[in-house]
């Protein structure tokens, strides 16, 4: 959504990777994401886009070029189950195709699964949630109105949002594709 809205309700094109155009951070490493030569290959409209499910001090954070970071916090009983059926439908990268629910369960309530224990990444971004530089947002918020997270994302990453091209491609905003 991000993307869109940065590139004037534009898609990524059928030919491109959306792991090069902003890749996880934990996949390319740190020193990948501030070498000056790779970040001119994954720089969109002047602007930069990465993910992350690392907590707050371990994502190279730079507040004095304008970085924003965006934090979707979820529920924990919905994210489990979420990353479960996740981690059972990547046989090539978890040895878990036929794991059960509730060993899948102690270990992540003990931060035994990818990217660590939730609860502490989590509590990571939200202590910081009212630095001028995050912007923290409920995943059931953007379920249940996300015509109003669109726009609150849109103004935090100051974003000219034309929500109809937002709305046609990326799916309904709100449920309805001409919001005003």
């Amino acid at each position: 959504m991000v993307y869109i809205m940065l590139n004037n309700g534009q898609p990524i094109e059928a030919h491109e990777k959306l792991d090069r155009l902003f890749p996880h951070i934990e996949e390319v490493g740190a020193d990948y994401v501030n070498d000056e030569e790779n970040a001119a290959k994954i720089t969109r409209s002047n602007r930069r886009l990465l993910k992350t499910h690392l907590p707050y001090e371990m994502t190279p954070v730079n507040t004095t070029n304008g970085s924003k970071y965006i934090f979707i916090a979820r529920n924990p009983k919905d994210c489990v189950v979420s990353f479960f059926h996740h981690t059972r439908g990547f046989g090539q990268h978890y040895d878990f195709e036929e794991g059960d629910f509730d060993v899948y369960f102690d270990l992540f309530c003990r931060g035994k699964v990818d990217f660590g224990d939730y609860f502490n990444t989590l509590k990571s971004w939200m202590d910081r949630r009212n630095d001028p530089h995050v912007l923290f947002v409920k995943y059931e918020d953007i379920r249940e109105n996300k015509a109003s997270v669109v726009k609150e994302i849109a103004k935090f990453i100051d974003a000219d949002l034309d929500l109809s091209k937002i709305s046609r491609n990326s799916g309904n905003v709100g449920g309805n594709p001409d919001i005003e």
